[in-house]
């Protein structure tokens, strides 16, 4: 049986890639937007062999970090990618090709300035609605109580369907993997909130009315 090598060498960031050439092999394709410090990436992937997970985390030296790690563990089904996830989605990535999209504490961006900065908002979540298989799952991490309620609000609206029925909240599951952030919230007891949908047969659409302006701002910031 030959050996399947660890995912190497240069991607064309430009054009669609075929995973299961990258990895060696055809199997579950995960994908993390915003890895940070890799914690939940390398666990991921060395808790789960039989997926394959591609990491994008847009500051290089994280992403170069987490990369490193990954090939001193020997984790041939790791790949990172030191880019902007919201340029490089819809490149390389075919409609219906995830199965499963982790987003572990995105960036609230605080400030009323920044908040056309913020990753999950309606447009993004058809992106990501397109990009998953019917049936496949998008998971939401969040440490800011309003910022899970609007994106649960902006994800609903454009077809996901929430697995724990509208608006609510996942359980915690002790089994998955958490974040490194995730850990240190875990240790001091501190909420989290969770959230998981599923993408359905049918395409996406935009929502049928205006969403809520934000109520989110610094005076939710966690101390």
């Amino acid at each position: 049986m030959e050996t399947r090598r660890a995912p190497s060498g240069p991607i064309d960031y430009a054009g669609r890639v075929d995973w299961r050439q990258i990895f060696g092999r055809q199997a579950p394709l995960e994908v993390e937007i915003g890895s940070g410090m890799g914690g939940f990436a390398l666990g991921q992937a060395e808790a789960h062999p039989e997926i394959d997970l591609v990491a994008i985390e847009v500051r290089k030296k994280l992403a170069r970090e987490t990369a490193e790690k990954a090939r001193s563990r020997g984790l041939r089904n790791l790949y990172v990618l030191d880019t902007d996830a919201k340029v490089i989605l819809p490149r390389m990535f075919a409609p219906r090709s995830i199965d499963v999209i982790h987003i572990q504490f995105p960036d609230p961006w605080w400030k009323a300035k920044h908040h056309d900065r913020r990753l999950v908002e309606d447009r993004f979540g058809i992106l990501l609605y397109s990009l998953l298989r019917p049936g496949g799952l998008l998971e939401v991490r969040t440490d800011v109580e309003g910022r899970g309620v609007e994106m649960d609000e902006a994800l609903e609206a454009v077809g996901f369907v929430n697995r724990f029925g509208a608006g609510q909240l996942a359980p915690y599951d002790p089994t998955e993997v958490p974040s490194s952030r995730e850990r240190g919230y875990l240790e001091r007891n501190e909420p989290i909130y969770r959230y998981k949908f599923t993408r359905t047969e049918g395409p996406p659409h935009h929502a049928a009315a205006p969403l809520a302006p934000t109520t989110v701002g610094t005076a939710q910031r966690r101390r």
